[in-house]
C-alpha cells in the first residue's frame, strides 16, 4: 500500500487500523444493552476494544473517538501486541516481554493506562492488566498492581472482574 492509499483509507475510515479485514462473526460482537465499559486489551487481533461485561469485541465505530485518540490507542496497541507476541513465543524473549507487561512503569503499560484515561472522557474504559495465569506461582491480584489501592468488583457472574478506578485498570477476579 502506498502512502497515498494509506492516507485515503484513513480519511474514508478513521478506524481502519483497528479492523482485521474480515468482518467479525456476530457471535463475537458485544450485544450488551446500554454502553458497558470498554476494555483496552491486546488479543492478537487489530481491534483493541472488548466489553467489560461479556468480553466480546466492541466494534471500533461503537466507540466514538476523536482522531488524536485513535492515534494514541493505535500506538499503544502496536506496542502491546508486539510484547504479547514475544511473550507467547515462549523462547528467548518470553521473560523480557513478561517483565515489560508486568511492570507498572513500563512504556507499554503507561501508554495503555493513559489511553484508557483519555478514552474514559468519551466512554467508560479500563486497561486490561497482563496476568500470567499459567505460572505455577501466579496469585490473583488483591490490590491494584500500580497504586496498591483496593480493587472493586465489577463485571458479571460470567465475567467477574476487579477494577481500580483511579488507575483505570481491570484484572481478572478468577482464582486458580
Amino acid at each position: 500500500m502506498t502512502r497515498e492509499e494509506f492516507d485515503e483509507l484513513a480519511r474514508s475510515d478513521p478506524y481502519f487500523t483497528f479492523r482485521d479485514g474480515i468482518p467479525n462473526p456476530s457471535d463475537e460482537i458485544c450485544a450488551c444493552s446500554g454502553t458497558p465499559a470498554v476494555l483496552l486489551v491486546s488479543r492478537l487481533g487489530r481491534n483493541p476494544f472488548a466489553c467489560i461485561d461479556c468480553n466480546l469485541d466492541v466494534l471500533p465505530e461503537n466507540v466514538p473517538l476523536p482522531r488524536e485518540l485513535i492515534g494514541t490507542i493505535g500506538t499503544w496497541h502496536s506496542m502491546a501486541d508486539a510484547f504479547e507476541k514475544l511473550w507467547l513465543q515462549s523462547g528467548a524473549y518470553e521473560e523480557m516481554a513478561a517483565r515489560e507487561l508486568r511492570d507498572p512503569k513500563s512504556a507499554v503499560n503507561l501508554a495503555g493506562m493513559e489511553a484508557a484515561r483519555e478514552l474514559s472522557s468519551v466512554r467508560d474504559a479500563y486497561y486490561w492488566w497482563f496476568e500470567e495465569h499459567e505460572r505455577e506461582d501466579w496469585k490473583p491480584f488483591t490490590m491494584c498492581p500500580v497504586c496498591h489501592g483496593q480493587l472493586t468488583p465489577r463485571g458479571t457472574d460470567r465475567m467477574p472482574r476487579l477494577v481500580c478506578d483511579p488507575c483505570r485498570i481491570v484484572v481478572s477476579a478468577e482464582s486458580k
